[in-house]
């Protein structure tokens, strides 16, 4: 008599079906620091004719598939590498060059990034080519002193009064300036020019209003000579942008200044230290804004919109720029 068949899973395939399991955590575990440590060296790749970023999709494809790979080949001795790659996060640990939680924020920042870009701000040119020059260049070179001792001194003490504890595999300078932006910003305290005509009070000029109350006042002009002051001030790169603002059916003048920071690379790691460190209350659900110009550099806002470095730009025209 034939006895019935039953549905069994043959030891062997339950056996091939585990190793491959374990095989593919086994390479992620491996893969996503190597991913991550080679993404930092990719450059930025769209699909042509769109923004859709596909660096990150290509280089992890790239490194699973690989470290796949070599995985099947060398299954037999992979538990050994595995403890070998182990054991090297420990030395590196131990030397301070790289650690495991620096590996956990470095995977946090990539995860970040996905799923929170910044933004590019899109600008217009002026309607009329004339007006596409800077005004009074010379008047505001001249009030930007920030080989000033008082101007310098100041930039050197705020650079390190906020973010100094903060760990950043980054330049350094970049907490500095953000250092600076808080600091001045805070203290910003709006006034209006004399009605005969613009007054570019100078940046060591303006340092000695907080003798009194611990504030500063001015307006754009004088808010953006500061800053640019105190920015070059500790070697910073910065520029002044003029533009036109719509202030209830009238366009006016306005400028404010602009940072370097690296480029779009770079720009994923400080989107990141803006939003999850440093200015986690001043810019909960808002974007971050730059510009990039023609040699692919990210200039970040530093105007007084809002409290945190890359708020929103108050106009879409740029009608001239002033490089300090």
């Amino acid at each position: 008599m034939t006895e019935p068949k039953t549905d069994t899973v043959h030891p062997k395939r339950g056996l091939h079906i585990l190793q491959v399991v374990l095989l593919v955590l086994i390479v992620l575990m491996l893969g996503v620091p190597l991913f991550i440590i080679i993404y930092n060296h990719i450059p930025p790749l769209y699909i042509p004719g769109t923004e859709w970023r596909i660096d990150h999709v290509l280089t992890f494809s790239a490194v699973f598939i690989s470290v796949y790979y070599l995985a099947r080949r060398i299954r037999h001795i992979l538990f050994l590498v595995f403890a070998t790659g182990l054991f090297t996060m420990m030395v590196l640990t131990f030397m301070g060059r790289y650690s495991f939680p620096q590996l956990v924020n470095d995977y946090r920042k990539f995860i970040f990034s996905i799923n929170h870009s910044a933004i590019q701000f899109k600008f217009q040119e002026a309607e009329n080519p004339e007006d596409n020059v800077f005004p009074h260049a010379s008047e505001f070179r001249n009030a930007i002193d920030y080989r000033n001792s008082l101007v310098r001194n100041y930039a050197a003490e705020v650079a390190v009064k906020h973010f100094d504890d903060y760990h950043y595999s980054g330049d350094i300078r970049i907490l500095q300036y953000f250092s600076v932006f808080k600091e001045i910003r805070k203290r910003w305290r709006y006034v209006y020019d004399p009605t005969s005509g613009d007054y570019f009070a100078s940046a060591s000029e303006t340092v000695s209003q907080l003798r009194t109350d611990g504030k500063f006042k001015g307006d754009c002009d004088d808010y953006s000579i500061l800053m640019a002051a105190c920015i070059k001030a500790i070697g910073g790169q910065v520029k002044l942008v003029r533009t036109q603002v719509n202030s209830g059916g009238m366009l006016t003048g306005h400028v404010y200044p602009e940072v370097f920071v690296g480029n779009k690379k770079d720009l994923e790691n400080i989107n990141y230290l803006i939003h999850e460190a440093l200015f986690v209350k001043e810019s909960k659900d808002k974007p971050i804004y730059y510009h990039v110009d023609a040699s692919h550099n990210v200039w970040l806002n530093f105007d007084y919109n809002d409290y945190y470095p890359g708020g929103k730009y108050q106009s879409t025209v740029r009608m001239g720029e002033l490089i300090i």
